[in-house]
């Protein structure tokens, strides 16, 4: 069917949804066919993921209010994003662990439906440095495919890979 047609809606007549502990959606549209959505996101401060993470879709965004470290505390690839902060992730790319640094209301659109792998096996694309998930056979980012001398490799290599979708 698609997403139909929405001129505007008062998203204070949306429900808040609460897949997990001081995560909140509202569902501002969803295409039933591909999962192509565009949605609220708030996270309450404290919130985290501590596995990296990585998903097939797209996911585009801008921070309303608030901050979010992305990376490890302290380390080369920490970021911390604030107000007014826009981002774009293609798929395959490897990201995390992050954390709500305070409450952080983002407006977020994801090309298809979100499925995140965390702790995925990965490889690093020897031209952007990224990590891309290993199920990805060229780099999301620069389109580099993967050498075939690439190494498969677990951030966290004890620790077991899971699926979490949402609906």
């Amino acid at each position: 069917m698609g997403r139909g047609h929405h001129e505007f809606i008062d998203t204070n007549q949306i429900e808040w949804e609460k897949p997990h502990p001081n995560f909140y959606i509202k569902q501002l549209s969803k295409d039933t066919r591909t999962g192509a959505s565009s949605i609220l996101l708030l996270l309450k401060k404290g919130v985290k993921i501590v596995e990296p993470e990585a998903h097939f879709a797209y996911e585009e965004g801008y921070i309303i209010s608030g901050k979010l470290r992305e990376g490890t505390k302290g380390a080369a690839d920490e970021i911390v994003f604030t107000t007014g902060c826009y981002f774009y992730r293609p798929g395959g790319i490897v990201h995390g662990p992050w954390e709500a640094l305070e409450d952080t209301l983002s407006f977020l659109t994801l090309d298809r439906q979100l499925i995140n792998i965390r702790n995925p096996y990965m490889w690093d694309c020897p031209k952007c440095k990224r990590r891309i998930m290993w199920r990805m056979r060229a780099c999301s980012h620069c389109y580099t495919k993967r050498p075939k001398e690439a190494v498969r490799y677990k951030l966290l290599p004890k620790a077991k890979t899971f699926v979490s979708a949402r609906r």
